[in-house]
Parts: structure tokens; sequence; C-alpha cells
């Protein structure tokens, strides 16, 4: 036969245990936490993107109804009534500003006719914070992650690393 314990019954995990599966639930914690930060960048960049779809087709709507052209003055203002929403401007990482998009100012009142390449040339892009805001090359502003979300003539949208703003047609001289 055994000897009975003297002395307090102990009940309960190991106080090892205890310590390990505290570390297991912070490192569980602190790696959701960075899941969740990344997972709404992207949503923000997303948020961007579809904006710039939306933005870049009103443009295209105003200029189908005035004779092919861009707006010459006031771009928002214009074409804000074929979009009927202000947030459409405005990029979801600056939600305290309006604005945020940049219309390339070589196409101010331009027509379609006068780009010569649409698929190359910027419509709008990431640039300084404001309404009716219209930019060039040097004003491109990197939001997401390195790089600027661009919108081409053509109202394909997608995003450039830093580095590439030269590469784009800027001005729009046709061939």
């Amino acid at each position: 036969m055994s000897e009975p314990r003297t002395g307090p019954r102990r009940w309960g995990p190991a106080p090892a245990l205890v310590l390990v599966v505290c570390v297991l639930v912070m490192c569980v914690v602190a790696l959701g936490g960075a899941l969740m930060r990344y997972a709404h960048k992207r949503v923000d960049s997303l948020s961007c993107h579809k904006n710039l779809i939306q933005a870049g087709l009103s443009l295209h709507m105003y200029a189908h109804d005035y004779g092919g052209r861009f707006p010459p003055d006031a771009w928002c203002d214009h074409v804000l009534v074929y979009s009927r929403a202000r947030f459409v401007f405005t990029c979801p990482l600056l939600p305290d500003a309006s604005g945020g998009y940049a219309f390339n100012e070589a196409l101010r009142g331009r027509s379609l006719g006068d780009v010569g390449d649409p698929a190359t040339t910027p419509l709008l892009f990431d640039g300084p914070r404001g309404w009716n805001v219209y930019a060039g090359p040097g004003d491109v502003r990197a939001a997401h992650g390195g790089g600027w979300q661009v919108v081409y003539v053509d109202s394909y949208v997608r995003w450039r690393s830093s580095e590439d703003v030269d590469a784009l047609q800027w001005n729009p001289q046709s061939e």
C-alpha cells in the first residue's frame, strides 16, 4: 500500500502549462491583429480602385454629353452629377479629406480624340488633397504600399509603383 500524502493537495494544471497556454494565446492575438491591419489596408486599396473606376466612368459620361471633351475646370463639380456620391472622389486612405484624386492637367478641356494612346495616358490618379485638383506627374502621391492608383483614358485602373511615374504618357499629343 502506498502511504497517504501529507500536505495540501494540488488541483488544476501545473504553472508551466498555464504559462505556455498564455504565451500561445498572446501570439495568436498579436498575429490576428497584424492580419486585421493588412486586411484593412487591402480593403481600402480595393475601395480606392472602385472609386477611381466610378470617377473615370463619370468623366467619360461627361465627355460624351459635351462633344467628347473633358471638363475645362472644376472637374469634380461637373461630374458629380454622374456619380451622385461625393465619396467617389475621396481616397479611403484620406477619410478626413475632401478629394485626394487629381485630374491630369494636360487633359483639361481636351478632346478624347486628342489622346494618342489612351492605354498609357493617365486620366485620374492619387494626387494632392483637395477638390477639383488638376495635377501632373510631379504631384503623384504614393498612398498604397509604395505605389499609387491610376485610371487611364481607356478606363483601365491599375496600381503602379512609385518608379513608374515617368513611364506614362502624361501629355496626350496625337500621333
